[in-house]
């Protein structure tokens, strides 16, 4: 778990979910690897079939990530979430 997408953790999972079945998959296991395995395990079941098949198979085999890519996709995947979400996040329980 790193400290990178932790602005995910102020909304549910299945508006993580929504958002990140739009993405690359690689954006998904970006994301999913940041966050704490039961979480990322609730909100990859809340995927379309296809899609968490793909992100399964990448988060096993995932290799470290540049920094700075990271940030990156860390940064656009919070711009996302800002503009698609209206309202003020909901709490996580």
């Amino acid at each position: 778990m790193s400290d990178f997408f932790q602005f995910l953790s102020v909304y549910d999972d299945a508006q993580v979910a929504d958002i990140l079945s739009e993405e690359s998959a690689d954006v998904a296991v970006a994301a999913l690897g940041s966050l704490p395995p039961d979480r990322a395990a609730a909100i990859l079941r809340r995927l379309p079939k296809k899609d968490s098949a793909e992100v399964s198979l990448k988060l096993a085999r995932a290799e470290s990530v540049d920094q700075s890519v990271m940030a990156a996709m860390e940064r656009a995947l919070r711009k996302k979430f800002f503009s698609v979400i209206s309202g003020a996040p909901k709490a996580v329980e």
